[in-house]
């Protein structure tokens, strides 16, 4: 939680998205999203780490409904 709240407060964002993403760094995993606005200031941030991590939803790879 400290890291996610360390990023809402650096970026300026909702608490909520920064849980995900604080979550996807911790785990290793990619985050994928739709929010361009937050991807903009992660970009911002100029952060190696992050930049690996963020995926904006128009550049994800197209996933397979569920069934």
């Amino acid at each position: 939680m400290s890291r996610a709240l360390d990023l809402a407060i650096a970026l300026d964002h909702a608490a909520y998205d920064c849980i995900y993403l604080a979550l996807a760094i911790e785990n290793g995993w990619r985050f994928v999203t739709a929010d361009e606005r937050f991807v903009r200031k992660l970009a911002e941030l100029q952060d190696a780490e992050l930049a690996d991590r963020v995926v904006p939803l128009s550049e994800a790879p197209r996933l397979r409904p569920l069934s």
